[in-house]
């Protein structure tokens, strides 16, 4: 199975913090949020792990050295990853795992999903609704919505950040892709919004009580410092 991390952007809501930085090179513990993806996936013998990459390339690639391949998306400062994503669709034929690269999360969520057979699986969670990540909404066992654009009152949970395709759903997902190939501004999940309007069903589980955090604010990477790095 192949891994494709989305690691392109700059993070600009970090402030100072990534200046001379990649958001995904920040550290828990003494290793980065990237190391511990990268270590992860390669624990489950995920091994074809390909990092698209933009701001501070460089950095990301003498950090995790061979460990990865790499493709590096020239147009990074002007869009979002959905772009990313569609930077490398010639990687969208066989099944595969999509991840953000600026999380923290239980390995569990990782080895569930690689498990998981359905054709498109996303890993959320319903414990909490939460403002700055990308909420869901859930009709009869289905993802039937998803974006920043759904209000904290109407979401039922977040989107982690991980999704799984299938060798079919992948196929799906490029097609999708390809017809936003114009939206420099939004995430990659517009194009699951077109498979949910195309009658494709948008799997999940559920890891309400298994620890994640996205890295999007300063203050998101300070809590999680004193969470981890105080005991």
């Amino acid at each position: 199975m192949k891994a494709i991390i989305l690691a392109a952007g700059k993070g600009s809501r970090m402030g100072r913090l990534t200046k001379n930085t990649h958001k995904t090179l920040l550290k828990i513990n003494g290793k980065s949020l990237l190391t511990k993806i990268v270590e992860d996936l390669r624990n489950l013998n995920i091994n074809d792990i390909l990092i698209v990459t933009g701001y501070k390339s460089s950095l990301i690639k003498n950090h995790i050295k061979n460990n990865a391949r790499y493709s590096y998306f020239p147009n990074y400062k002007n869009t979002n990853n959905l772009q990313s994503l569609l930077h490398v669709k010639n990687e969208l034929n066989d099944s595969f795992i999509c991840l953000f690269s600026d999380l923290f999360f239980d390995k569990k969520i990782l080895s569930t999903l690689k498990k998981d057979k359905k054709e498109i699986c996303l890993a959320i969670n319903t414990k909490e609704v939460l403002k700055n990540t990308m909420r869901v909404k859930i009709e009869n066992q289905n993802i039937v919505d998803i974006g920043s654009d759904i209000d904290v009152s109407e979401g039922h949970g977040n989107f982690i950040g991980i999704a799984k395709f299938s060798k079919s759903g992948a196929q799906k997902l490029k097609k999708k892709l390809n017809l936003l190939k114009n939206n420099y501004k939004d995430y990659y999940t517009e194009a699951l919004k077109k498979l949910i309007k195309s009658k494709n069903k948008i799997r999940f589980i559920d890891f309400k009580s298994i620890y994640w955090k996205e890295i999007d604010l300063t203050q998101d990477y300070i809590n999680l410092k004193k969470k981890y790095e105080s005991k």
